[in-house]
């Protein structure tokens, strides 16, 4: 079987079938001024392995499956919700966000939201750690949300404008 190899992928309109990258790359869901963009998975939203992952979100990304994630980034990277001016990116999973293999840095915008079981489900997980950015001195509508709103597995930083909500922050 050929395995396609996709480094980045643009959207401006409605993917359902999630978006899956294994030598790494970038997905920009939306633009600042069209936010309705979609991507919605049967498990992951957006999922990149093989090398680190960048996720620019204006619109909405879903991860759907019992366990499964929003955004997933096997190898570390970036991940951007929203913009200062523009809070209505979403995205969510069983949790919301997850980087793994390497450090990743989170600047949210939004609302980054984790709907799994109390005991489980984290708005952010970083397990090697790095450096979330939650809204700005402009921007105190920003929203992570979780049981484990956000959960650093390893060294890192957290800075808050907006709200950190769960019942361990």
């Amino acid at each position: 079987a050929k395995e396609e190899m996709v480094l980045a992928d643009d959207n401006f309109a409605t993917i359902a079938a999630g978006v899956a990258m294994y030598a790494g790359g970038a997905v920009t869901n939306g633009a600042a001024g069209d936010t309705t963009a979609s991507i919605s998975g049967a498990y992951d939203g957006v999922y990149i392995n093989g090398g680190a992952g960048t996720v620019t979100n204006f619109g909405a990304i879903h991860g759907h499956h019992n366990g499964k994630f929003g955004v997933d980034l096997r190898a570390g990277g970036q991940i951007t919700n929203g913009t200062a001016i523009d809070q209505s990116a979403v995205i969510s999973g069983y949790t919301g966000v997850i980087v793994r293999g390497a450090a990743g840095t989170i600047n949210n915008f939004g609302t980054i939201q984790g709907f799994g079981p109390a005991t489980k489900q984290r708005g952010v997980y970083l397990l090697a750690g790095g450096y979330v950015t939650n809204g700005s001195a402009a921007d105190a509508n920003a929203l992570i949300e979780g049981a484990n709103a956000v959960f650093l597995s390893a060294a890192g930083t957290i800075v808050n404008f907006g709200a950190i909500a769960g019942a361990t922050a």
